[in-house]
């Protein structure tokens, strides 16, 4: 047999045990995290880190726990129709009691890939405004800054105690989309029924 024969059985054995690999990786990621991109699963996991309605414009992509036995759920929204940018919305649950910036850092932290920000250049200081939640007032930070296509974009992050855990709400895309009045909005927006994720 040719070396250039060797070489390609080699490489062909070498791409099927890359595959199984990928394979079985996948299937531990999706029983140890739960990742789903099934539209209900997301939803009833965003419904077990906050029982609010998310906006009818914003359409669940992604979910899983950051942590193995199904532990710290994330469940990621956004808005199709959004143009000058991607416009999304975020809830993470996390383990333990942080302040706004130990959220923040936990959320980057956990491997997400998704920090909620809008770009080196921030236009002015974070600002802050409050929103109730369950007869308690919280504060938002909000930023903006201006993207490359010159069009503004506005990021709000709210953080709430709850327990033994932590829930990040976030937002972020074009300020024009994304008015401050939303997270109340959403915050007020409570449902009482849990959506049923199919099995």
């Amino acid at each position: 047999m040719g070396a250039g024969k060797k070489v390609a059985i080699g490489c062909g054995g070498l791409l099927f045990m890359v595959l199984v690999a990928l394979f079985f990786g996948v299937r531990y990621v999706q029983n140890n995290f739960g990742l789903t991109t099934d539209p209900a699963k997301i939803e009833a996991m965003a419904y077990e880190i906050l029982p609010v309605r998310i906006p009818d414009n914003f359409e669940p992509v992604f979910g899983m726990h950051m942590e193995k036995g199904l532990q710290d759920p994330m469940a990621i929204f956004n808005d199709p129709r959004s143009r000058a940018s991607e416009n999304n919305l975020v809830l993470f649950a996390r383990t333990g009691v942080f302040d706004h910036e130990a959220m923040f850092n936990e959320f980057d932290e956990g491997g997400s890939g998704m920090r909620i920000q809008i770009g080196d250049d921030v236009a002015g200081e974070e600002e802050t405004f409050p929103v109730v939640y369950a007869g308690q007032e919280y504060q938002v930070v909000l930023q903006e800054a201006v993207n490359e296509n010159e069009a503004l974009q506005r990021s709000m992050v709210l953080v709430i105690p709850d327990g033994e855990r932590t829930i990040l709400l976030a937002v972020s895309g074009a300020a024009e989309d994304l008015p401050s009045t939303l997270i109340q909005e959403i915050l007020d927006a409570k449902i009482t029924t849990p959506p049923v994720a199919e099995e």
